[in-house]
Protein backbone atom coordinates (compact mmCIF):
# COMPACT_ATOMS: atom_id res chain seq x y z
CA UNK A 1 0.00 0.00 0.00
CA UNK A 2 1.47 2.98 -1.06
CA UNK A 3 0.90 6.72 0.77
CA UNK A 4 2.35 9.96 -0.01
CA UNK A 5 1.24 13.64 0.42
CA UNK A 6 0.43 16.14 -1.96
CA UNK A 7 1.72 20.03 -2.59
CA UNK A 8 -1.50 21.50 -1.17
CA UNK A 9 -3.37 22.38 -4.03
CA UNK A 10 -3.76 25.96 -6.09
CA UNK A 11 -6.59 27.91 -5.60
CA UNK A 12 -8.68 27.02 -8.86
CA UNK A 13 -8.73 23.66 -7.46
CA UNK A 14 -12.10 22.74 -6.08
CA UNK A 15 -9.80 20.93 -3.07
CA UNK A 16 -9.44 23.36 -0.62
CA UNK A 17 -7.04 21.32 1.90
CA UNK A 18 -4.10 18.87 0.91
CA UNK A 19 -5.18 15.52 -0.21
CA UNK A 20 -3.70 12.46 0.80
CA UNK A 21 -2.75 9.51 -2.02
CA UNK A 22 -4.11 5.97 -0.57
CA UNK A 23 -3.84 3.19 -3.22
CA UNK A 24 -4.05 6.01 -5.91
CA UNK A 25 -7.54 7.21 -4.64
CA UNK A 26 -7.37 11.15 -3.33
CA UNK A 27 -8.79 11.37 0.51
CA UNK A 28 -9.63 14.49 1.83
CA UNK A 29 -7.39 15.56 5.15
CA UNK A 30 -10.38 16.49 7.13
CA UNK A 31 -9.60 19.59 10.47
CA UNK A 32 -10.90 18.09 13.69
CA UNK A 33 -14.58 20.05 14.18
CA UNK A 34 -14.23 20.45 18.11
CA UNK A 35 -11.25 21.37 20.60
CA UNK A 36 -10.82 18.89 23.59
CA UNK A 37 -12.02 21.59 25.77
CA UNK A 38 -15.31 21.94 24.28
CA UNK A 39 -15.80 18.17 23.94
CA UNK A 40 -15.35 17.13 27.46
CA UNK A 41 -17.88 18.90 30.15
CA UNK A 42 -15.69 21.23 32.87
CA UNK A 43 -12.46 20.85 30.83
CA UNK A 44 -11.99 24.56 31.18
CA UNK A 45 -11.44 24.29 34.43
CA UNK A 46 -8.70 21.94 35.22
CA UNK A 47 -6.10 23.26 32.20
CA UNK A 48 -3.48 22.87 34.94
CA UNK A 49 -1.34 20.27 35.42
CA UNK A 50 -1.76 18.48 38.34
CA UNK A 51 1.72 18.89 39.23
CA UNK A 52 2.07 22.27 38.87
CA UNK A 53 2.21 23.42 42.39
CA UNK A 54 2.90 26.99 42.57
CA UNK A 55 4.55 28.45 45.57
CA UNK A 56 2.13 30.01 46.95
CA UNK A 57 -0.20 27.10 47.08
CA UNK A 58 2.43 25.06 49.60
CA UNK A 59 1.74 24.21 52.79
CA UNK A 60 2.65 27.47 55.49
CA UNK A 61 4.99 25.16 57.34
CA UNK A 62 6.55 23.50 54.63
CA UNK A 63 7.33 27.10 53.18
CA UNK A 64 8.67 28.08 56.60
CA UNK A 65 10.77 25.38 56.83
CA UNK A 66 12.48 26.09 53.53
CA UNK A 67 12.54 29.27 53.57
CA UNK A 68 14.60 29.13 57.13
CA UNK A 69 16.93 26.50 56.19
CA UNK A 70 17.78 27.22 52.14
CA UNK A 71 21.05 24.87 52.46
CA UNK A 72 19.62 21.86 54.21
CA UNK A 73 16.32 21.81 51.46
CA UNK A 74 19.03 21.97 48.80
CA UNK A 75 21.20 19.36 50.21
CA UNK A 76 18.28 17.17 51.02
CA UNK A 77 17.13 17.49 47.39
CA UNK A 78 20.34 16.58 46.16
CA UNK A 79 20.65 13.51 48.05
CA UNK A 80 17.04 13.14 46.74
CA UNK A 81 18.80 12.98 43.28
CA UNK A 82 21.36 11.05 44.12
CA UNK A 83 19.39 8.02 45.29
CA UNK A 84 17.07 8.23 42.42
CA UNK A 85 20.29 8.51 39.50
CA UNK A 86 23.20 7.58 41.20
CA UNK A 87 25.17 8.00 38.16
CA UNK A 88 24.64 11.69 38.76
CA UNK A 89 27.26 11.25 40.79
CA UNK A 90 29.14 8.17 40.46
CA UNK A 91 30.37 8.82 36.82
CA UNK A 92 31.88 11.73 36.84
CA UNK A 93 33.59 11.45 40.52
CA UNK A 94 35.23 7.65 38.34
CA UNK A 95 36.24 10.05 35.53
CA UNK A 96 37.93 12.36 37.28
CA UNK A 97 39.65 9.50 39.29
CA UNK A 98 40.53 8.06 35.95
CA UNK A 99 38.31 4.97 35.53
CA UNK A 100 36.67 5.46 31.99
CA UNK A 101 34.65 3.79 29.42
CA UNK A 102 37.81 2.62 27.51
CA UNK A 103 39.46 1.64 30.37
CA UNK A 104 42.30 3.50 33.13
CA UNK A 105 43.62 6.46 31.94
CA UNK A 106 46.83 6.93 32.11
CA UNK A 107 48.53 9.66 34.44
CA UNK A 108 45.13 9.29 37.23
CA UNK A 109 44.85 8.05 40.60
CA UNK A 110 43.49 4.99 38.78
CA UNK A 111 46.58 4.23 36.72
CA UNK A 112 48.73 4.78 39.89
CA UNK A 113 46.56 2.70 41.94
CA UNK A 114 46.64 -0.21 39.30
CA UNK A 115 50.51 -0.10 39.36
CA UNK A 116 50.34 -0.33 43.23
CA UNK A 117 48.29 -3.19 42.83
CA UNK A 118 50.29 -5.00 40.23
CA UNK A 119 47.74 -7.69 38.57
CA UNK A 120 44.06 -6.90 39.35
CA UNK A 121 41.79 -9.87 39.95
CA UNK A 122 38.78 -10.60 39.03
CA UNK A 123 35.90 -9.51 41.03
CA UNK A 124 38.32 -7.08 43.12
CA UNK A 125 37.12 -4.00 44.30
CA UNK A 126 38.84 -2.50 41.41
CA UNK A 127 38.00 -4.49 39.09
CA UNK A 128 34.45 -3.59 39.90
CA UNK A 129 34.95 -0.16 39.96
CA UNK A 130 36.65 -0.07 36.39
CA UNK A 131 33.43 -2.47 35.32
CA UNK A 132 31.12 0.18 36.64
CA UNK A 133 33.04 3.07 34.76
CA UNK A 134 32.67 0.70 31.69
CA UNK A 135 28.69 -0.29 32.39
CA UNK A 136 29.23 -3.41 33.19
CA UNK A 137 28.94 -5.92 36.35
CA UNK A 138 29.87 -3.10 38.67
CA UNK A 139 27.30 -0.77 37.96
CA UNK A 140 25.03 -2.13 40.36
CA UNK A 141 27.19 -2.35 43.09
CA UNK A 142 28.66 1.47 42.92
CA UNK A 143 25.18 2.26 42.27
CA UNK A 144 24.10 0.78 45.54
CA UNK A 145 27.18 2.19 47.69
CA UNK A 146 26.63 5.75 46.12
CA UNK A 147 22.95 5.41 47.42
CA UNK A 148 23.67 4.46 50.67
CA UNK A 149 26.04 7.15 51.27
CA UNK A 150 23.13 9.55 50.32
CA UNK A 151 21.17 8.13 52.41
CA UNK A 152 23.47 8.32 55.14
CA UNK A 153 24.87 11.96 54.39
CA UNK A 154 20.54 12.93 54.21
CA UNK A 155 19.95 11.33 57.61
CA UNK A 156 22.82 13.18 58.98
CA UNK A 157 22.49 16.10 57.41
CA UNK A 158 19.06 16.43 58.10
CA UNK A 159 19.14 16.41 61.74
CA UNK A 160 21.44 19.45 62.32
CA UNK A 161 19.48 22.63 63.81
CA UNK A 162 19.99 24.73 60.58
CA UNK A 163 21.57 26.95 58.88
CA UNK A 164 23.48 29.02 61.50
CA UNK A 165 25.88 25.42 62.21
CA UNK A 166 26.92 25.26 58.67
CA UNK A 167 27.40 29.07 58.43
CA UNK A 168 29.33 30.66 61.48
CA UNK A 169 28.04 33.87 62.93
CA UNK A 170 24.74 33.94 61.10
CA UNK A 171 21.98 33.82 63.74
CA UNK A 172 19.02 34.05 61.55
CA UNK A 173 18.57 30.53 60.89
CA UNK A 174 17.06 28.97 64.10
CA UNK A 175 14.91 26.49 64.08
CA UNK A 176 10.73 27.36 63.92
Amino acid sequence: MESNIDSPPSNDSPLSQPSVLVSGTPARVQEPTTTLPAAIPHAEEHTEEPSAMRWDQAPTALRAWIEAHPYQTAFLVMNGVIVLAPGVLSAPVLAALGWGGAGVRAGSFAAGLQSTIGNVGARSAFAYVQSAAMGGYGAGAVASVVRVGALIAGGLGGRGRGNGELIKGRRDCEDT
